[in-house]
């Protein structure tokens, strides 16, 4: 199957074509979602289906991208759920059971931390207020909400709260319309002296959630939990019942639904003369089922810490934790209890990946067969980490080799993994990456044996300005990844891309996210009487080459010719590279172009590319920042751009860390003439770069990659 990878497109002007074209731009909804192999694009109400056909559009206006309604293809433009003043930063993300998804969030716009949420469906379409609606903004901190589904529609969230004296645990209820159904702000879990932090939950299979934190009423950290049932009242007794108060601290407890109305919880413990990992089920009344202040799991010598958990489909557990055992490194080791408390696999656990140096933050997720993947960040082959990954069978047997499978294992850094399941028996990964010199998020489907079914080192799911951060670290609070139910996937992260706070975005990834041709930019300039096309591709499979092919249109309405061939430049077979392709179109008379590309693979199948349109002879008036030429750069580039108006302008270049680089233009310029800005990067080092056009009260940026 041939996929192409929507570019990002420089469009200089935004129409919909004629209804006989095979494709359109259309505003204000022009983005497609793939599922089943299928792009579905609305367009006037209509519905039209292609297979394994995607293209994206990013066109920029005034201060800002557009931000359509639905799933963005492009990596750079992606889905906004919140981007209010202030800071919001992404915590969790919930199915809604129809391939959308609840997302709860920390928000800063009021000056301090509130919980928020929004809803989001399965088109990308946020449902409830733009920016998402509040579930406490009081006074004070409400920080890192967790969420379950209801049952009904509706969602509970449950945060840590600072309008008392001291950190305590609240909850909310919200239905599918977005309306809080228990007191405004929420009600109190627990108020209890001391601190009550890092909230988990899930359901209780009644409409309700059981809920549990770290507690530190007596003094020392201790693990506590409380059910509440629909209506916002606490089942059991005031502030929680007790699940471990031994010595020492237990900390950092997780749980899973145990299938019958209860739970089981497990903790990093320290009552003995080293972390160890405990754990405790609970049933529907608040009784403690196994023995009093938690079974062991593992207590082997030096040090156990960070349980993940996960049913084993049969009432009982597999647990993974980080693990000291063998000396100076962090290894990962499992176990699985069944309902009774009683550990199934050897003692102290298995090992699921002890080689050289540290190997952090374990995941998992049900492999549906009574087993579990696991995935972590590995330090085995360099300073940077990557990420890596197991599957244990039932009987707690590794079944991808000794040392697991390498999902990305690049020189970059790649950390803080997440996972969801597939449907498939296999697992969506998704992950911090730093080999673009900012940090991106990125994704990788395995299989069941522990094949990645998509491109070598993963897809790009958000490559925008900035440093994003999934949050994950070693914060159970934080689930940025959720199955969308189809062999899918949507991501949630904390975004910088807007330079003025920190935003959350989101992304959905389909089951068949494959990219033969993974496409990162495309653009055409005019030089003169000709225009000159660069184009980037991020890997390449099976790849023939592209044709260019070009049109005629008047005054930017319907084409007044059809598409036709004008070049071809060979394509590079199968590569996982950066490649820079450019075509230079010459001799043409006055007036307006569109191109686009035609992707051919081995085989003769083909795909195209979004379209580029540029006007040759005169300079439209309007406000345009053209993509830098070439892209990637060393050391120079072209940068171009227009006014709508007449009046002052800067061209000013950044760095990643939002440092300005370089001044390019600074001075008075007239409206419809096209100037030029040179950027020279020869002192400075390879990465990305920000160009940034201002005029007027408006901006417009885009990224540059010099490559040396």
């Amino acid at each position: 199957m041939l996929v192409w990878y929507p570019p990002l497109v420089t469009v200089s002007h935004h129409r919909k074509k004629d209804a006989n074209a095979s494709w359109w731009i259309l505003l204000p909804i022009p983005i497609m979602r793939l599922k089943n192999s299928d792009i579905i694009i609305p367009e006037e109400g209509r519905v039209r289906t292609f297979a394994s056909m995607l293209i994206g559009v990013v066109v920029s206006i005034g201060c800002q991208s557009v931000l359509f309604a639905q799933w963005s293809g492009d990596s750079t433009v992606n889905t906004p759920v919140a981007v209010a003043t202030g800071a919001q930063r992404a915590n969790y993300i919930v199915s809604n059971g129809t391939g959308g998804a609840f997302i709860t969030w920390t928000d800063g716009r009021a000056g301090n931390n509130d919980a928020y949420a929004q809803l989001i469906n399965t088109s990308g379409d946020t449902l409830w207020a733009a920016n998402g609606v509040a579930l406490s903004a009081t006074t004070g901190d409400q920080n890192n909400p967790v969420a379950v589904s209801d049952g009904s529609g509706g969602y509970i969230v449950a945060w840590w709260d600072t309008r008392g004296a001291s950190y305590d645990i609240y909850a909310q209820r919200i239905n599918s319309s977005g309306v809080v159904q228990w007191a405004a702000n929420g009600i109190a879990i627990c108020t209890a002296a001391g601190n009550q932090i890092y909230p988990m939950i899930v359901s209780d299979g009644s409409g309700g959630a059981i809920i549990t934190w770290d507690d530190s009423r007596s003094g020392s950290s201790d693990v506590y939990a409380q059910r509440v049932n629909g209506n916002g009242d606490t089942s059991w007794a005031a502030n929680g019942i007790p699940v471990c108060t031994a010595t020492g601290n237990q900390t950092l407890p997780t749980l899973i639904n145990d299938g019958s109305g209860g739970a089981i919880i497990t903790w990093t413990d320290a009552r003995g003369v080293n972390y160890d990992i405990y754990a405790q089920r609970i049933n529907a009344n608040g009784d403690t089922l196994w023995t009093k202040d938690g079974a062991v799991i593992c207590a082997a010598t030096a040090m156990q810490r960070n349980p993940a958990i996960v049913s084993d489909s049969a009432g009982g557990a597999i647990i993974a934790w980080e693990d000291r055992r063998s000396g100076s490194d962090w290894d990962i080791y499992a176990q699985r209890v069944d309902g009774s408390g009683v550990v199934q696999w050897t003692a102290d656990g298995v090992i699921v990946v002890s080689t050289t140096d540290d190997q952090t933050i374990p995941v998992l997720v049900s492999d549906g067969s009574g087993g579990a993947i696991i995935a972590w960040s590995d330090f085995r082959s360099t300073y940077n980490a990557d990420i890596y990954a197991q599957r244990l069978n039932s009987s707690g047997i590794r079944q991808w080799g000794s040392t697991g499978k390498g999902i990305v294992t690049l020189t970059s850094g790649q950390g803080s993994p997440a996972i969801t399941i597939d449907g498939s028996g296999g697992a969506i990964i998704t992950w911090d990456d730093s080999r673009n010199a900012s940090t991106d998020i990125y994704a990788q489907r395995v299989d069941g044996n522990g094949n990645a079914l998509w491109n070598p080192g993963g897809i790009n799911v958000c490559a925008a300005t900035g440093d994003q951060d999934l949050g994950v670290g070693n914060n159970r609070n934080i689930r940025p990844i959720i199955s969308d139910g189809s062999g899918g996937a949507i991501i949630i992260w904390t975004d910088p891309r807007s330079g003025s706070g920190n935003d959350v975005y989101a992304q959905w990834v389909g089951s068949t996210s494959v990219l033969p041709v993974e496409m990162v930019s495309f653009a055409a300039v005019v030089q003169g009487a000709a225009v000159a096309l660069t184009w980037t591709t991020a890997t390449e499979a099976n790849n023939f080459g592209f044709e260019i092919e070009r049109q005629t249109v008047s005054d930017h309405q319907p084409a007044i010719s059809g598409w036709s061939k004008v070049g071809f430049v060979p394509g590079a077979g199968s590569s996982s590279t950066v490649r820079s392709y450019s075509f230079t179109d010459g001799n043409l008379s006055a007036g307006i172009y569109e191109y686009r590309l035609k992707q051919i693979d081995n085989h003769g199948s083909f795909k195209y590319s979004g379209s580029s349109e540029v006007e040759v002879g005169t300079a439209p008036k309007k406000f345009s920042l053209g993509q830098n030429y070439p892209n990637p750069f060393n050391p120079t580039t072209t940068i171009e751009f227009t006014l709508q108006q007449n009046g002052r302008a800067t061209v000013k270049v950044f760095n990643v860390l939002g440092q300005e680089v370089a001044t390019l233009f600074d001075d008075n310029a007239d409206a419809g003439r096209i100037y030029q800005a040179q950027f020279n990067a020869s002192r400075f080092t390879s990465g990305v770069y920000v160009s940034v056009l201002e005029s007027g009260g408006k901006r417009l940026v885009r990224k540059m990659l010099l490559v040396k």
